[in-house]
């Protein structure tokens, strides 16, 4: 799940904003509250070491949700994802964890960071991931989508350079993920 976002404009910046999806019954934990509850052993992944939490606290479709998160950080080149933007949603009564929080915080996305080293770093694991969700999913098509393109030419506070530069940088992303896959 992703959270609904709407394009906004503050000032001179271009942002983007979502309805609150935290209600007067609930809460949100990130995931640096949950793997912080116990000291992860040296030999154990940061990864594998926030799963065992998220069992432990029994946190519904934990697994499946940072296996998502790390799939769109990867299709968007997204860099700067950390426990802290990474949440799930409690019960203030029965301290329960229901699932988790929506997708948030992909600010790091497209351009923001140089494109080539992110897709570099891409280890198998990552590359696994994206394979697995590429029999799935057709992310050729989600490339293909021209909304994001669209957005982007009509945002007035960047001038034509930038738009291309922002919109180049996103098909070399693109171009570079569909060949890690292959």
């Amino acid at each position: 799940r992703i959270a609904d976002y709407e394009l906004c404009v503050e000032g001179f910046r271009m942002c983007v904003g979502c309805l609150n999806f935290i209600d007067e019954s609930t809460e949100l934990v990130t995931a640096k509250d949950v793997y912080y509850t116990q000291e992860r052993p040296d030999d154990v992944s940061v990864d594998r070491h926030l799963l065992r939490m998220c069992d432990k606290f029994k946190i519904p479709g934990a697994d499946k949700h940072i296996k998502d998160i790390t799939v769109i950080d990867i299709l968007t080149g997204n860099t700067d994802r950390n426990l802290s933007n990474i949440g799930f949603i409690r019960n203030t009564d029965t301290l329960e964890f229901t699932g988790p929080a929506p997708v948030f915080d992909c600010g790091n996305a497209y351009g923001r960071t140089n494109m080539e080293k992110s897709v570099d770093t891409l280890n198998d694991p990552q590359k696994e991931l994206l394979k697995e969700y590429g029999k799935r999913v057709d992310i050729e098509a989600i490339f293909k989508d021209k909304s994001l393109e669209n957005m982007i030419m009509d945002y007035p506070c960047l001038n034509t350079d930038e738009k291309k530069k922002l919109i180049k940088n996103m098909e070399e992303r693109n171009k570079m993920v569909l060949s890690a896959i292959k």
